[in-house]
């Protein structure tokens, strides 16, 4: 167990992310008052800005991910596909929370495009992680 020390509640430690400069190994604040926190610094002109900088880079390192992430919206926009948030996790989990997102399983190729799985932020990551290690 660990107070944060942003909303004062003492929470259990899968409530924290992880910090290895810490003694404990974790932050000190919660991951609501971290989300919190990034939310509102998103917000703010210098977090636009860092967003916009950060999309400019995707673009310039990873092409055909930037351009297979731009079909996808453009079908949601375009009601050929319906936006992730208002579906489940493909991954059966009673952990799954956060944020929902579009997975392109079979690669990024301009074919496999709108050949997309819904999955939650933790199994995104999970998915992304397992097919860097192939």
């Amino acid at each position: 167990m660990k107070l944060c020390n942003d909303c004062g509640l003492l929470k259990n430690d899968d409530d924290f992310y992880r910090n290895y400069q810490t003694k404990d190994g974790l932050r000190s604040y919660c991951k609501d008052c971290m989300s919190q926190q990034v939310h509102q610094y998103r917000q703010t002109e210098q977090g636009k800005q860092m967003q916009r900088e950060q999309a400019a880079q995707l673009r310039t390192l990873r092409p055909e991910l930037a351009k297979a992430k731009n079909a996808v919206n453009n079908a949601i926009r375009g009601g050929k596909l319906i936006g992730p948030d208002r579906l489940i996790c493909a991954m059966v989990d009673s952990n799954c929370h956060g944020r929902m997102e579009y997975h392109h399983h079979q690669g990024y190729e301009s074919m496999y495009w709108l050949d997309v799985v819904p999955l939650c932020s933790k199994h995104h990551k999970m998915a992304n992680h397992a097919t860097k290690e192939r």
